[in-house]
């Protein structure tokens, strides 16, 4: 048999082929619909502010109203992977780090971590940037030096009230 589009045509191949590609229309569906509907939070700013307080609560809310949702602490993250560099190179691997892991998850992603520099901020890409602003210095002198307030923001904490704020 043949057509304009095949030379040769099997029955054979064509079931195959009809399988596979019943199974690639899945796939490609489940992706684009967790590509448009996973959101990805990041909760940053300085050490101290409440950033794993705020995400707990996030974290709690997403999964009693039934939405799934993964949370990745930098601590927690940095303690598994036994990473403590706080070198610029190492915060910039922490950064990619957690973008992976929010990359891997099909589901609603919180991240919260310093990320105190806009490149750092821009390899995770957030959907919703929260940034904690509940201090003005933190206990840590060089992440003090280093950090830089961000210019675009979706939501500015300025007290620490994780249940209120987590509510809006």
């Amino acid at each position: 048999m043949a057509n304009e589009y095949f030379r040769w045509f099997d029955i054979d191949h064509a079931e195959a082929i009809t399988v596979s590609g019943q199974l690639a229309v899945r796939w490609v569906e489940k992706s684009l619909n967790i590509f448009m509907n996973k959101k990805i939070i990041l909760i940053m700013g300085l050490p101290g502010t409440g950033k794993s307080t705020l995400a707990n609560e996030l974290h709690n809310m997403f999964l009693t109203n039934g939405h799934l949702c993964d949370w990745y602490n930098a601590d927690k993250i940095r303690q598994e992977y036994n990473d403590w560099d706080f070198s610029y190179d190492g915060r910039l691997r922490q950064a990619e780090r957690m973008k992976n892991l929010a990359n891997m998850s099909e589901n609603n992603v919180i991240i919260d971590m310093v990320a105190p520099l806009p490149e750092f901020r821009s390899i995770i890409n957030p959907n919703v940037l929260v940034w904690m602003d509940t201090l003005v210095e933190s206990r840590f002198e060089d992440t003090n030096k280093l950090f830089v307030q961000p210019e675009n923001y979706n939501y500015r904490i300025t007290s620490y009230d994780s249940q209120k704020w987590a509510k809006n």
